[in-house]
């Protein structure tokens, strides 16, 4: 393996890591805050409604960045913070 190649893998194990660590699975409005407050990323129930997004934003500055392309596995996946 390459010098370079060797540092790419290392950076992404990093920050794959960090991601792991630092995402939360939160079931409430008052887990979501907390878990953003801390600086760390929430999984969360979220609707899909586009006004439920913008409170969010101005609530917590928080902003949805991505969906999990394999579905939640849990029992309140039908819920919407």
């Amino acid at each position: 393996v390459s010098q370079s190649r060797y540092y790419t893998m290392n950076l992404y194990d990093v920050a794959l890591a960090r991601q792991k660590e630092r995402t939360k699975v939160v079931n409430s409005w008052d887990e979501f805050k907390q878990v953003i407050e801390e600086g760390n990323f929430a999984l969360a129930h979220w609707c899909g409604d586009k006004e439920v997004e913008a409170q969010i934003k101005e609530e917590t500055k928080a902003t949805i960045r991505c969906i999990p392309l394999l579905p939640v596995t849990h029992r309140y996946q039908d819920l919407c913070l």
